[in-house]
C-alpha cells in the first residue's frame, strides 16, 4: 500500500519525471500522484532544459540510462546553471561505482530498479525537504571530493595540516621537508582544488569536513596511485 502524503505538505511539492521510455513515465506518474505528489513528465533532459523555469521549487526523478543526456549530464547541466533542485537518479544497474559518481555529480540519492513505491517515496520526501543550505553545502563536499582526488598524497597531507592551521614553517618540519617545498605545495592545492587563495583552503575544509574524514578516505583510497615525493 502506498504511503499518502498529508494533502497540505504535498501541495506544493513536484515532481519532475525525466525519462525516455512513456511506460516508465506513465507508472511513475500513477505512483506519485496516487501519494500526493505533483508530477510533470519530460521525455528527455534535453526537453526538461527546455521547459523548466529556476524560480519552481520541486525535485528530478531522472534516469541514468537516456539516449540524448544521460542522468549524470543532466546532473552537470543542473549545477552549471546554478539551478536549485535535488536530484534523485534511477538506474537498472545502481552499483557502488555508479552510486560515487552520481553522489561526487551532485545526486541527492540514487534508487536501484524494480522500483519500490514506498522506497521511492521516501526518498523523494527526504530530497524534498533538504534545504537550500544543506544543497549548497552538499555540493561543495561533492565538489571538493573529486577535486581531493587530483592532489598526490603528499600534497593530501600538506592540506590536511593545512586543515589544522598549521603555518608552513611547522608543516616543513612535521613532514621533514623544506619550507619552500611546503609553499610549492601550497600552490599546487589552492590550484587544483580551486580555492581564491591558501587561506581559502582553511574555511573550505573547516566548513565542509570538520571531522576530517574526507582527507583521510581521500588518502587511503588513491595512496597507491599517488606516491608520496
Amino acid at each position: 500500500m502506498l504511503v499518502r502524503l498529508n494533502q497540505k505538505v504535498a501541495a506544493d511539492r513536484l515532481v519532475y519525471v525525466v525519462d525516455d521510455d512513456a511506460g516508465v513515465r506513465n507508472s511513475l506518474k500513477f505512483m506519485l500522484c496516487s501519494a500526493g505528489f505533483d508530477v510533470e513528465m519530460f521525455k528527455s533532459g534535453q526537453s526538461f532544459l527546455s521547459n523548466y523555469h529556476p524560480a519552481r521549487t520541486g525535485c528530478l526523478l531522472v534516469d541514468f540510462e537516456m539516449p540524448d543526456l544521460t542522468g549524470l549530464e543532466l546532473i552537470a547541466e543542473v549545477n552549471q546553471r546554478g539551478w536549485s533542485l535535488p536530484v534523485v537518479l534511477i538506474s537498472a544497474h545502481a552499483n557502488v561505482p555508479l552510486a560515487v559518481d552520481a553522489v561526487k555529480a551532485g545526486a541527492f540519492d540514487v534508487i536501484e530498479k524494480p522500483l519500490q513505491p514506498n522506497d521511492v517515496i521516501d526518498r523523494l520526501e527526504r530530497a524534498l525537504s533538504e534545504t537550500d543550505a544543506d544543497r549548497r553545502q552538499r555540493l561543495l563536499r561533492a565538489q571538493l571530493e573529486s577535486r581531493l582526488n587530483c592532489l598526490t598524497a603528499r600534497e593530501r597531507e600538506v592540506f590536511a595540516s593545512i586543515a589544522g592551521g598549521q603555518p608552513s614553517k611547522v608543516i616543513a618540519r612535521q613532514l621533514g621537508i623544506s619550507f619552500r617545498t611546503v609553499e610549492v605545495h601550497r600552490s599546487n592545492i589552492t590550484r587544483k582544488l580551486l580555492a581564491r587563495s591558501p587561506a581559502d583552503l582553511v574555511r573550505l575544509a573547516s566548513a565542509s569536513f570538520p571531522d576530517g574524514s574526507l582527507l583521510g578516505f581521500s588518502r587511503d583510497r588513491s595512496a597507491e596511485n599517488n606516491p608520496v615525493e
